[in-house]
Order: C-alpha cells, then structure tokens, then sequence
C-alpha cells in the first residue's frame, strides 16, 4: 500500500472510531491495532499522532447516538463495557493469558434499573435497556432469567442462541448484582392502601408516619388507576360538602361502613361486601360517589358487573385495602354473584393453569369491601339458590332518601365533592399511619365485646368484623376531619343489621329495622360503649 493510501485509509479508520464514540489513548490504540493489521508497511507511531492530530482539528463529533449509549456506561459491570457502540466483555486468551476485549453484541444493552415490588412476597425485576437501533426498555424478571431465557431475550430484541445467550445471561445478572451492592434498587408499587411497613399509597403518593407523603414508582396495573387518584381542591371544602349525609343515620352508616375498607386488614378478615338496597332516586349513588371522592374519582374505585372473574380479581388485588364500589351486581346470574361474593370475602386469588400448562402467577391478597347499589337484595338472591355460605358474607340495608331531601341536593354534593376529589384521602391516610397501633386496637377490642354481645355465630364473623371495622372508621373521620359522625351510632345501627339478619324471613326495610332497635335498647346485654377517645 502506498504511503497515501496508507494515511487515507488510517484517516477514515480514525474518522469512523471518533464518530463511533472511541477517544483517548483507546482511539490512538485501535488505530495503530489497525495499522499494524492492514498496513504494509506500517506507518510510524509519530504518523498515526498527526493523523488523529488532524482530526483532532477538524473538530470531529461523535454521532448524536453516542451521547445516549455513553449514558449508560455507569451501569456496566466490571468485567465489561460499552464500546463503540456494541457491548464488549473482556477475556483471557488461553494460549498468550493476556486479557482482551471480545463483542458480545453488536448494539448497545444495559441494565438500568433493578426494581424492587414491596410485599408480603417480595418480587425483583430488571429493566433493561437495548438501543437496536432506537432506544427501548423491556422488564425481565428473575423467572426469565433462570428458565426460558434465549425466548425472553428474542422478546426484547435480543437474537441470540447457545453459549452466547448464556454469556448474555451472566452479563445481566453480574449488572443486577452491580446496582444491588451499590444500593441502586427502585421500590415500584402494585397494590394501594398497607405496605409491609406500615405506610399507605393513595394513587402514587406513599405516605409514612411523621413523614410528608411522597411520589413512587407504580407497576402497569396500579399506575393505569393512580391517573384516577387525584389530589386536588381542599379538605375543608370536602368536609363541609360531605356533612348532610352524617345528618341522616342510614347514610351515614352507609358511607362509614364502605370507606371502613380501609380497617378490614386489622380484624384478621380479608373482605365482605356490604349491599345497598332500594329504587333508584333513594341516595346510593350519592353515598357512593361519596366514598369514591375520598381517594379520587368514580373511574378509580367502580368495579364493573360485566367485568371477567379474572378482570375482578385484578381490581380488587390493585385496589387492596380502598373501598371498591360496584353496581347492580343483582343482574348477574345467581351462580356468579356466589363466586362474587366469595371471591371479595376470600381474598386471594384462585390457583388457574395459564395457556402452556405451568401454574400462573397468582395476584397479591386484598382486604376490603366491595359497595354494591341495586334494586333488589343480593342476600334474597343468593338464599333463593341455596348459596347460604356466601349469603353470610354480605351485610345488606335499605337506602331510604332522608324527608324532604332533594335530588338535585345530592347531585350538587357530588359536584362539590368531585372537584375536591383526593383532599380527604390525604387527610386520613396520614392519620392512619400516625396512629396504626391506637386503631388496631380500638378494632380489636370492639369485634370482641360485639361478638359476645350479640353472641355472634360462626357465621357472623364476617359481618362482625365489617361493623367493627366500621365503628372504628366513624371515630376516625371525627378526629381526622371533624366530621359529625358517631362512632356509637355507627355501632349501634351495625348491631341492629346482624341481628336482623339472622331471621331471614322478616321482610328487609327501615321499619323492621326500628322495631328490632326497640328490643335492642331494652336489653341491656346487647350493649356496648364506644368512646372515640380511644381512637
């Protein structure tokens, strides 16, 4: 090659590595690697300087994607490196021992992120990042790591087989292992309400005792319902508009029993459903859209009666410990409002098969309790096909409209309450986590003293558990948001509803329901005192 030749085709070596990204002494030494291999004679090292002196000049920049692969050098593992623009891992020759760069890919791949879903059961994924050619992030978990792995990669856009895959393997969790020493662990969020340690997460704020709430990361599911969890307006205002239902014992009652959601975990029992009964136009969905401004929005807490069992127990998993409302649940079929009200009052996922065969992940545990409005009761529907059992897991009242109450009130309250959607949430999850230990046992102590009161049944439990839940909830909107709710009447009404229930023949409306408060109050071994003090 002539001495011309041999400066141009070192020149546009040198231009393509600076372009490339390749700087430094790693440029001057590929170069010359270069020369040495295709250059006959080789050019003197002083020839190779001025060459890159010259481009140096010329002021040459790397190509715009350089900046974007170079970002991720420091998630590199030792061992490896991101090198003009492909991914190298260095080896020991077996005949020199000398260590020497080999590619591995020729596009750009890094672990970006390891994230951390707190639970019961704690999960870890990674993110990783490919740029091939645009930049892309992809979530791999440990499970893909370990089985399936050449499929899992081709899934991200990484084509490779045999003992490259397994180098790319190694490559990745020798990157995990990097951010985990270095404490480079993001906690992502897939359930609201209690965490494992005590905090509560509205949407994608995690509030935490004595600290101000701040904004997580939330996984796909919890993130595509945070959007509905606003925070906006003032608590104050909400206060005010929310006020005329605690007026009235029926709607009260209604109100604190669906947001007391938010206590289930703390009897022990993972959720019921509790059934608003009467025709349209008597306050339901007044009483409901209160509950749901609370946390945000109707989108946010509805579940759909058309929805998929599957569909359901994703909610209600997302949802785990907010009230979740739902609607004219009495138009299913007899046979899945049984599997309803046994899925909510389990709470937890059924074991299923997923399309290959293997066992599919099961969602996480819930606690809670699903509101249900409708014309006819749930209760009568579920005895009339022999589902007692399930029967036992709804605790039912008729929604009458207060006199001389009017419709247009109402919708003007939900106006009001929408517009300050979230502004009391805020208020009471940070009351709940400052005051856990005080709440779990006023809980505790008022599921007992009801259960021998009443001398509940095996089968009462759960309605037991959800009017304590309840009672404990009424002290808690006093003392957190000074509504006017009593913590006694809440009881008291409660205690009339289990007890009804045991005759199921008696006709179920307000008037039977006084009646029986008639013979409550004059026995005295039905009584219990509540003071919210104690909350």
């Amino acid at each position: 090659m002539a001495e011309g030749g041999r400066n141009d085709y070192l020149s546009r070596v040198a231009y393509a590595k600076i372009k490339a990204g390749v700087e430094g002494d790693e440029l001057l030494a590929e170069v010359m690697e270069v020369n040495e291999a295709k250059c006959v004679p080789p050019l003197d090292e002083d020839e190779v300087r001025a060459i890159l002196r010259g481009k140096e000049r010329a002021a040459i920049e790397p190509a715009p994607e350089v900046e974007i692969w170079k970002a991720y050098e420091p998630y590199i593992p030792e061992g490896y490196r991101l090198h003009a623009g492909t991914l190298e891992q260095r080896v020991k020759d077996e005949e020199s021992g000398e260590a020497g760069w080999t590619p591995l890919l020729p596009y750009p791949v890094a672990v970006t992120n390891v994230i951390r879903v707190p639970g019961v059961q704690e999960q870890r994924y990674v993110e990783v990042t490919v740029i091939n050619p645009h930049e892309a992030k992809h979530p791999l978990t440990m499970a893909q790591l370990s089985r399936e792995f050449e499929q899992a990669l081709n899934n991200i856009g990484v084509s490779v087989t045999g003992k490259r895959a397994q180098q790319i393997k190694y490559f990745l969790i020798a990157s995990k292992e990097k951010l985990e020493r270095e404490r480079k662990v993001m906690d992502s969020y897939k359930q609201f309400g209690w965490q494992t340690d005590g905090s509560f997460l509205i949407g994608n704020r995690l509030y935490r005792r004595g600290e101000d709430p701040k904004i997580v990361h939330l996984e796909s599911h919890a993130a595509s319902l945070a959007r509905y969890m606003p925070l906006q307006g003032d608590w104050n205002v909400w206060t005010q508009a929310v006020q005329p239902l605690m007026g009235n014992e029926k709607q009260a009652f209604a109100f604190v029993m669906s947001l007391s959601a938010v206590l289930m975990h703390l009897t022990g029992e993972r959720g019921g459903v509790f059934s608003l009964v009467g025709p349209s136009g008597q306050g339901k969905s007044t009483v409901q859209a209160a509950v749901a401004s609370v946390f945000g929005n109707v989108e946010a807490a509805f579940s759909k009666a058309q929805d998929t069992e599957n569909a359901r127990i994703a909610f209600l998993s997302v949802m785990h410990n907010l009230p979740v409302q739902a609607e004219e649940l009495t138009k299913l079929a007899p046979e899945k409002l049984a599997v309803l009200a046994y899925d909510v009052s389990e709470g937890r996922d059924k074991r299923r098969l997923d399309k290959s065969g293997g066992m599919r992940e099961m969602a996480p545990e819930w606690h809670t309790i699903l509101t249900s409005s409708s014309n006819t009761p749930i209760i009568e529907k579920l005895l009339d096909m022999g589902a007692t059992p399930e029967a036992f897991r709804v605790l039912e009242m008729r929604m009458v409209l207060p006199p001389g109450a009017r419709l247009q009130e109402g919708d003007a309250m939900k106006r009001q309450l929408l517009h300050n959607a979230g502004a009391a949430g805020h208020v009471i999850a940070q009351y709940l986590v400052d005051h856990v230990e005080q709440i779990e046992r006023a809980v505790l102590r008022v599921k007992e003293e009801l259960q021998v009161a009443i001398s509940a049944t095996t089968d009462e439990r759960i309605r037991v558990n959800m009017v304590a839940a309840a009672t404990v909830m009424g002290a808690v909107l006093r003392k957190a948001l000074g509504l006017n709710v009593s913590a006694q009447t809440v009881l008291d009404y409660g205690r009339k509803l289990i007890l009804l229930e045991r005759d199921h023949k008696k006709s179920f409306d307000s008037d039977s329901v006084d009646v029986l408060s008639a013979f409550i109050n004059e026995n005295a071994a039905h009584c219990i005192q509540v003071n919210d003090n104690n909350v």
